[in-house]
């Protein structure tokens, strides 16, 4: 009957609109643990240069203060 088809119809289109949904919502958590993993590569070269910069401004403030030592003591 016509009552049937458009239950049918209805049925088909509600379960389109589920897998299509289902299917955004899959692909938005994939894409939000991929930013997750990029945000933590980030801080963590961050964190390595910063630390590699400190290490390295640490030595030349060192070697700056050792040569004006020298100099003062000569």
């Amino acid at each position: 009957t016509k009552e049937d088809n458009m239950s049918d119809v209805q049925y088909a289109i509600e379960e389109l609109i589920t897998e299509q949904v289902d299917s955004r919502i899959d692909d938005a958590i994939s894409d939000n643990h991929e930013m997750n993993s990029i945000r933590d590569d980030i801080s963590e070269l961050q964190a390595k240069f910063e630390g590699d910069l400190v290490d390295e401004v640490a030595s030349k403030v060192l070697d700056i203060i050792i040569a004006k030592l020298r100099e003062e003591g000569k």
